[in-house]
């Protein structure tokens, strides 16, 4: 019994213990509301439970360490995103940056910021978007042979067509123009997690109401186009699933299957990249056939890579860094081995999707890519 008082200090005193380890990390991240920081505070969190530290050897902080947007009080703000470097200082950063990890670029929208409502219904922008600099960084830190890791909507709106274009070329990928969600609840009268502006998109395209009651899985095209497959008609299994062939799952050390209720853009790759995990869906007849009918696959890469010596590349088809977990916990050594006492009903798909999948692959890449950078 005391020692299983006592266990969370001998965890911090582990954490405390653990020899820091020197990587310069550059973290883009459009879209930050507030402190909380939550589109990168999963990958800050990983940084400082493995004690990765910046040059000066301090640990990152989740609020000051990224490029990007700073609220600060009083709905005033600060921008210091790449774009607001010279290409000189880029040169320069993309010499001495180790790796970089480009978050969320979808950015701060009127309604969220001033009006602290309606963030469901889309509003013009404040800040957002990958632009030509962040282009030529992520350029700068290919040709350097630098780790680049990506993720869903950084090239979706409102990123531009020609850098969304631009992007894909560079890393050999192929965006559908597709994004996706699993809601747990479509019934409007019973949930405000449903944006309004996809319920007007389906209305006004499908010349219809919003007929829909309990969970289903949300299309959206670049186009407007909005199609829903529902549980009750058009869904075997009700999340999408993440799944990771044998090899992928040895090597990462990530589960063979888990559920992924979130965000997801359904992308392609060409064959000089490697898919390390696809995410599918099982439509019944019915569904698959509104899948066919626009084209829509049921399954598509989840994690797309490129690892060699030239340059090492990651793309995260889902919002994979933004995930609940309790920045305290990261100050104690094997806090995963205490991971089941630790979920919240509320959110448990994407809690222990963090736990068993999120958090083995970073850490994997990240650890393999440390080696790699103390061989030179």
């Amino acid at each position: 019994m005391i020692a299983l008082i006592f266990t969370p200090l001998w965890m911090w005193i582990a954490w405390l213990l653990t020899p820091k380890k020197v990587m310069n990390v550059v973290i883009v991240d459009k879209t930050v509301l507030n402190s909380k920081c939550t589109e990168h505070c999963s990958f800050t969190w990983i940084l400082i439970n493995k004690r990765y530290c910046k040059p000066n050897k301090r640990l990152y902080s989740v609020s000051k360490d990224y490029y990007g947007f700073f609220p600060k009080d009083s709905e005033k703000y600060i921008v210091h995103g790449l774009e607001s470097l010279s290409y000189s200082q880029l040169d320069s950063l993309s010499d001495t940056a180790d790796m970089t990890y480009f978050t969320d670029t979808y950015g701060i929208y009127y309604n969220e910021w001033y009006l602290h409502h309606d963030i469901k219904e889309r509003s013009h922008i404040i800040y957002g978007g990958m632009t030509q600099k962040d282009l030529y960084f992520l350029k700068n830190m290919k040709n350097k042979h630098k780790l680049i890791l990506t993720e869903f909507n950084d090239i979706e709106s409102p990123t531009s067509d020609g850098v969304s274009r631009e992007f894909q070329e560079m890393f050999g990928l192929h965006w559908t123009g597709w994004v996706a969600r699993y809601f747990d609840q479509l019934d409007t009268t019973k949930t405000d997690e449903i944006p309004r502006w996809l319920v007007r998109g389906y209305v006004q395209e499908h010349k219809t109401d919003w007929h829909f009651k309990g969970s289903g899985i949300a299309y959206v095209n670049e186009d407007t186009r909005v199609e829903v497959l529902s549980h009750t008609t058009d869904l075997k299994e009700l999340v999408p699933i993440i799944e990771t062939q044998d090899k992928w799952k040895k090597y990462y050390g990530v589960v063979s299957k888990i559920k992924y209720p979130y965000w997801f853009d359904i992308m392609f790759s060409d064959k000089t990249n490697e898919i390390v995990s696809e995410i599918s869906v099982k439509p019944t007849a019915r569904g698959d056939s509104i899948l066919a009918k626009n084209g829509i696959p049921s399954t598509s890469p989840s994690v797309i890579a490129h690892d060699s010596d030239n340059y090492k590349f990651y793309y995260f088809t889902g919002d994979f860094a933004d995930d609940p977990i309790d920045p305290a916990l990261s100050d104690y050594r094997g806090i995963v081995t205490l991971r089941w006492f630790l979920y919240n009903k509320q959110n448990a798909e994407r809690e222990s999707f963090f736990w068993e999948y999120y958090l083995p692959m970073t850490e994997k890449i990240l650890g393999d890519y440390y080696k790699h950078l103390h061989k030179k």
